[in-house]
């Protein structure tokens, strides 16, 4: 994987964790102050304001004085990018938008995600200033594969449909890898001038996981999103591909084998064994051990 510098990327991708990894804290608050566990969060229903109607980019098609459940939200922000459905959780968690965007670069922060920083929730460039990098994105995407289990599911599903003044209205998940590339599960695509076309995708072929980030795709001979997106997966799905084929993993050593001998300055046994469990790098120092006198090397 490629790390360049620093840009946006798929933009609901940090919104939709946010969602979920602020779980624990509000279980803490709820211990703290006495108060019964809530119900199970997917069912929680959040209001929708004028303010979070109102926002630009792709849309989720909520409404002013409905309230909906996190489900129903957390689909209209992976499946569907929708930038509003984004702001709904965003003032229903943090009160605000600011005290929410304060909230995911604190959770950024405990990540690790340290060439991140968030000004929004729904990662539109205005206001100028959000940013990730491609390590952060996967090292994000992995998090969510691996501690969130049981929500993951929602990266695969390929459609939403909802209601809109009367209309039913489906729209399509826009990684279309999740249709073209063998194993593929997730995650999200993201799309703005600035950065332009990226996705983090993931893909599991029997016991093996690839995690690719992929950002600063342009396709310029276009002017609509509909040939870029398959543009986008294309390209993700051939080095998705060229990994599983052209890469291997290879177990060197299992917990407790001994990989060498190594003489211990000052001690009283004349050698020390190595094993996995208690030095990482045992197997390179029993390769500096060979072509030396007295002592042994595997």
């Amino acid at each position: 994987m490629a790390i360049r510098d620093r840009f946006s990327g798929p933009k609901t991708l940090s919104c939709s964790c946010a969602a979920g990894i602020d779980e624990q804290a509000y279980d803490d608050r709820a211990r703290v102050q006495g108060a019964e566990r809530r119900p199970h969060k997917t069912d929680r229903q959040f209001p929708v304001s004028e303010a979070a109607w109102r926002t630009g980019g792709s849309k989720g098609f909520t409404r002013v004085g409905d309230s909906l459940a996190v489900e129903d939200l957390i689909q209209r922000i992976i499946v569907v990018s929708g930038n509003d459905a984004c702001v709904v959780v965003a003032e229903a968690l943090g009160g605000t938008t600011d005290n929410f965007v304060a909230m995911m670069n604190a959770r950024a922060r405990q990540l690790g995600l340290n060439q991140s920083h968030f000004v929004n929730p729904d990662g539109l460039p205005d206001p100028p200033g959000q940013a990730m990098s491609a390590l952060d994105l996967a090292k994000l995407a992995r998090h969510l594969i691996y501690d969130y289990p049981q929500y993951y599911h929602y990266f695969s599903v390929k459609s939403y449909t909802t209601m809109d003044q009367g209309k039913q209205i489906t729209q399509p998940n826009r990684d279309l890898t999740l249709d073209k590339v063998q194993g593929a599960d997730g995650l999200k695509t993201g799309h703005i001038d600035a950065s332009g076309y990226g996705i983090t995708a993931s893909a599991k072929r029997d016991d093996r996981r690839i995690i690719l980030v992929l950002n600063g795709l342009r396709y310029p001979e276009y002017n609509n999103d509909y040939f870029p997106n398959i543009k986008r997966s294309e390209e993700a799905g051939r080095i998705i591909d060229l990994a599983f084929r052209e890469f291997r993993q290879y177990r060197l050593f299992k917990p407790g084998d001994t990989v060498g001998q190594a003489e211990v300055w000052g001690g009283t046994d004349t050698d020390r064994s190595h094993d996995r469990e208690n030095s990482a790098g045992a197997d390179i120092a029993s390769r500096l051990a060979c072509g030396h006198e007295g002592r042994r090397c595997l």
